[in-house]
C-alpha cells in the first residue's frame, strides 16, 4: 500500500495528542488503516497483489485500489541477506 502527503499529515495529527506525544499514533494507525484494509482484505476488495492508496477522504482515510506503478513486479519478493538469529 501507499500513503500520499495527504494521508501521512491526516494520520499525523490525528495520532498525535498533546500530553502524550506520539503516543497514540499506533492506535490511529489500527483504527484507520490497519482495520479498515484487513475488512477489504477480507471482503474481497483487496486481493494478494493489490496496490492500494490510502488517501484523506471527507470522513478520514480513504482506500482505494489502484494501478501498479510502473516498473513494480507482480510477485516481488524480498530475500534476506543472512538469516536472523532468535534472541529468546
Amino acid at each position: 500500500f501507499e500513503l500520499t502527503s495527504d494521508a501521512k499529515l491526516w494520520l499525523g495529527k490525528e495520532g498525535y495528542d498533546p500530553v502524550y506525544g506520539a503516543r497514540p499514533l499506533r492506535r490511529a494507525v489500527t483504527r484507520f488503516l490497519e482495520n479498515p484494509l484487513s475488512k477489504g482484505i477480507l471482503s474481497g476488495e483487496f486481493t494478494s497483489g493489490d496496490h492500494v492508496l490510502v488517501d484523506e477522504g471527507p470522513d478520514g482515510l480513504a482506500l482505494s485500489k489502484v494501478a501498479k506503478p510502473a516498473g513494480e513486479a507482480d510477485n516481488a519478493t524480498v530475500e534476506p541477506d543472512e538469516a536472523v538469529a532468535s534472541t529468546s
